[in-house]
């Protein structure tokens, strides 16, 4: 079987880290399976990942979501190809996908969907816009019940078509370098992703801002347009000195393993892969109880669940971690069984390759 994933690009992010976790478990659970990689604008520093471990990466070269050049090398693309399936991730891959679907008959197309909302829903007209487009999908994978409910919400037609299937993570061994919360420094509190409204940062500084307990500090991973907002926050907020913006970091699983608590206060969400990786790690989080999130996190089991945008509830949860540390060494267990029973990417592999070959004989 050959497969193609089309996807805007290959930088660093939630859906691109799916994609690799997925092409390096099919690789080894269903080594017939042949998967290329193709981009509409660059390959990435996971697409350069991949093909040092040998898979087939692919750059169309767009200019921008609006170069319609790309449908014509998309559909040159996948002909010469013959490909037997295309899966697509993200918008505007999405659109591009669609109309070149209209002309090229053999592969079959199917599309994940990652979030459960985005602007284009803002708008009536696009309700029929987006209709044509999933109509082209013989399958709409959801990351999770709640995208695939708010999914079939916008667009009821597709009810027959749409299943979940959540995003995978690899599940490390721990070794020796996972310390145990609880020690005498200070609690670390880690944030990482885009550094957009979305992502809540700010709510996380506001909360911080009016604990009376110092016993702790914040690092924040990632990048983005809130970056010198938010650094200029922790300094109104008298915060400068308790956090640190790291940038982009490739080396995630080891802040990862250095911290005490994850700190995700999204206003909106899918399922985020970095919830998944830190929870794989053993590392507790505390989380907006948006999207697909409560799928994974139960409050005060194997996390905490903080409603949206509700600064004093979060700063309550901060304010108790911070003073007992102690509580995170259980949590963290359980979070680590949850994600080995239900979300290792050999569990998700597999139901993804059962799917491939169920769509590609129909």
């Amino acid at each position: 079987m050959r497969t193609l994933y089309l996807i805007n690009s290959m930088n660093v992010g939630g859906a691109e880290s799916s994609i690799c976790n997925l092409v390096r478990s099919l690789k080894e659970i269903e080594p017939q399976f042949e998967n290329d990689l193709v981009t509409l604008y660059q390959i990435g520093y996971f697409g350069e990942r991949l093909k040092q471990e040998g898979f087939s990466v692919y750059c169309l070269e767009a200019h921008s979501k609006y170069d319609l050049r790309v449908i014509c090398r998309l559909v040159q693309f996948v002909r010469n190809g013959n490909y037997d399936l295309v899966h697509v991730h993200l918008f505007p891959a999405l659109y591009a996908a669609a109309l070149s679907s209209c002309f090229v008959c053999r592969p079959k197309w199917i599309y994940t969907e990652h979030n459960v909302w985005n602007r284009r829903r803002r708008y009536g007209f696009f309700r029929l816009i987006d209709r044509l487009v999933y109509s082209r999908f013989s399958t709409v994978v959801a990351v999770s019940r709640v995208v695939a409910k708010s999914l079939l919400e916008w667009l009821p037609f597709l009810r027959s078509r749409v299943l979940t299937i959540p995003n995978g993570v690899p599940v490390p061994e721990l070794g020796s370098t996972r310390h145990e919360p609880g020690s005498s420094r200070k609690v670390r509190l880690l944030f990482a992703g885009r550094l957009e409204p979305a992502k809540g940062v700010d709510l996380l500084l506001e909360a911080l801002s009016g604990l009376s307990d110092s016993n702790f500090e914040l690092l924040i991973a990632g990048d983005g347009g809130q970056r010198e907002t938010l650094k200029q926050l922790a300094i109104n907020y008298k915060l400068s000195h308790k956090v640190t913006f790291l940038g982009v970091r490739h080396d995630l699983p080891d802040w990862m393993r250095s911290a005490d608590c994850f700190v995700a206060p999204s206003r909106w969400e899918g399922l985020p892969m970095v919830i998944l990786e830190a929870m794989a790690l053993g590392l507790p989080v505390i989380a907006s109880d948006v999207g697909g999130i409560s799928e994974v996190i139960e409050h005060e089991v194997n996390g905490y669940l903080i409603p949206s945008g509700d600064v004093g509830f979060l700063k309550q949860q901060l304010q108790e971690i911070i003073e007992k540390p102690q509580v995170l060494g259980a949590l963290g267990r359980q979070a680590r069984d949850k994600i080995v029973a239900e979300y290792a990417i050999q569990v998700i592999a597999q139901q993804v390759a059962s799917l491939y070959k169920s769509v590609v004989n129909e």
